[in-house]
């Protein structure tokens, strides 16, 4: 009888028998627990078995209770609808949706034994759900806001092959596609065609789930170089998404993430020798094995320098000190002698865009969008300066030589008007109001002390509204965010200034119409406008009551 109770109490000790059925069938071959992860475990994630044999699952998991939302298709194959066998030949693009705060609440404790009970049994079928049209459609919108576009530094052509056709057949869950940048180019393809996708069943709600949740995937896997950019790319899409929606806690956090990732694969390191980098040792430096190989290449290039000119935008906007060290500069790229270092002649040309009225010698920091880099670079590095000293006085020596580095950087670039596309006037524009908004920045605080820098601000803001009135920018179909806050910064400066200077009203009136102008171009843009408008309605309503109007 003692022995009857022994084996019992060893068997309720033992491992349950619906353990077993729910374990995949590499984990139960070699005997290790596993978590019942969909479609692979972590433990096949993590050491996958030598046979390369697929994580099979015999046991369906009962779906868990969620929120349905527009685009959920219920599919009858269990098989297709878990992804149990990636490796099996697909004719569709499925694209998982994992559960998001966005869509439901938390799960409960008891839950969290069992993660797929957590998670959203929800499958986009784009082949079934979204139309080929449909797809082609939103590819085209994006590429038409974004080909030249200095966020943008993967191939559209490589880009669209991928999103229109059908995935290759996957022999392993590396050789799956991201689908973060995909949802990333939706997403910015909804926003683009508002009134398009509106009965279409999509919404920017549900695309920008979707596209968190997948971002968050793609980063635990990433294993190779161009995986590693097209995370990155992802991320600073919807880093710029968030700052033209007006969110700046999202988007500055996903713009840390990007340029985390930038660093961590090694971009800061293009453009230096060897011996000019001791440390870390050679065995530390890169993880990736794909580095040695595509270190020069075009994209490598560009993708650093749109996260460091990503950085300096949330500088500029928000006040938010940069995720770049402050000795990282983006021309450390471009401004280096070829004889010097021997580097191949196409690694200078990192400017793939064309440009009026310039070159696209890199090597001497000539092009347009090697411009845009530096000047958004002196922005953010004026407001750093300017945020030291906040209280008192700057070091001369150092507040004066920061000067004549923005006068000098001023006086070298081209007038804003002339033939050229609307991203390529629009980038020149940027690049002045960029340089004009250092030069405010750096002088406003001494304005009311000091001659010499009120009439600096004065001559900056009436070279921005110089600027603003040599652009066409009424033809323009999409308006850089970052414009609004800049503009606004020299609206207030002069709404201050409306009862003693006799020019003011006028660069006011012309900054104002600009922002009137851009601002149905713009989510940001329009909120700046509107807040702009509340102010100057207030300095008028002050002035006709004879009350001084002060600052904000």
């Amino acid at each position: 009888m003692s022995e009857e109770v022994g084996s019992n109490s060893t068997a309720a000790r033992a491992r349950p028998t619906t353990y077993v059925h729910k374990a995949c069938s590499n984990c139960r071959h070699r005997k290790t627990r596993c978590d019942g992860e969909r479609p692979i475990c972590r433990r096949c994630r993590l050491r996958p078995p030598r046979t390369q044999s697929p994580c099979k699952y015999s046991h369906t998991v009962t779906p868990a209770r969620g929120v349905n939302f527009p685009g959920e298709v219920e599919l009858e194959d269990s098989d297709q609808v878990l992804l149990s066998s990636p490796y099996s030949e697909s004719n569709t693009l499925i694209v998982q949706c994992w559960e998001s705060p966005a869509w439901t609440t938390s799960p409960p404790p008891e839950a969290s034994t069992d993660r797929s009970r957590v998670r959203h049994r929800c499958i986009l079928t784009l082949s079934k759900v979204t139309p080929q049209d449909m797809r082609a459609l939103w590819v085209n919108a994006f590429l038409n806001r974004f080909a030249q576009h200095h966020f943008f530094f993967l191939d559209p052509t490589e880009l669209t092959s991928e999103i229109l056709s059908d995935p290759p057949v996957a022999h392993s869950y590396r050789d799956i596609l991201p689908s973060g940048l995909s949802n990333a180019v939706f997403l910015w393809a909804c926003r683009v065609l508002k009134d398009s996708v509106a009965d279409s069943g999509y919404s920017e709600e549900n695309l920008l789930a979707q596209t968190i949740s997948a971002v968050a995937g793609d980063t635990m896997l990433i294993d190779s170089w161009d995986r590693a950019l097209r995370v990155m790319q992802a991320q600073v899409l919807l880093s710029f998404y968030y700052m033209e929606t007006g969110r700046f806690l999202e988007g500055k956090s996903y713009c840390a993430a990007a340029t985390s990732l930038a660093f961590s694969t090694g971009l800061h390191q293009l453009g230096y020798p060897s011996y000019a980098r001791p440390f870390p040792p050679e065995f530390l430096r890169l993880s990736l094995p794909e580095v040695a190989e595509n270190a020069r290449s075009v994209a490598s290039i560009n993708a650093f320098r749109a996260v460091v000119i990503l950085n300096n935008y949330w500088v500029a906007v928000s006040g938010v000190p940069s995720s770049n060290p402050a000795w990282m500069m983006v021309h450390s790229l471009s401004h280096h002698n070829s004889s010097m270092y021997n580097f191949p002649s196409q690694y200078h040309q990192i400017d793939l865009h064309s440009t009026a009225g310039s070159t696209n010698d890199d090597d001497s920091g000539t092009s347009a969008l090697a411009l845009f880099a530096d000047a958004s670079s002196l922005l953010a590095r004026t407001i750093v300066f300017t945020a030291l000293y906040q209280g008192i006085d700057p070091h001369p020596a150092e507040f004066w030589a920061l000067d004549h580095r923005l006068e000098s950087f001023c006086e070298s670039l081209l007038p804003v008007g002339g033939a050229g596309s609307a991203p390529t006037v629009q980038l020149h524009l940027t690049t002045h109001i960029f340089v004009y908004a250092a030069i405010l920045q750096l002088h406003s605080p001494h304005s009311a002390t000091s001659l010499v820098s009120h009439l600096k601000c004065l001559s900056s803001t009436s070279g921005a509204a110089r600027c603003l009135a040599d652009a066409p920018l009424g033809v323009w179909e999409h308006a850089d965010p970052v414009l609004g806050p800049l503009l606004s910064a020299f609206a207030e400066f002069l709404i201050a200034q409306l009862p003693l200077s006799i020019g003011s009203p006028v660069v006011l009136s012309a900054i104002l119409s600009a922002l009137h102008t851009l601002a149905p171009r713009s989510a940001l843009i329009e909120k700046c406008h509107s807040l702009t408008q509340q102010r100057y309605a207030v300095a008028q309503m002050s002035m006709e009551l004879g009350v001084p109007v002060l600052p904000q």
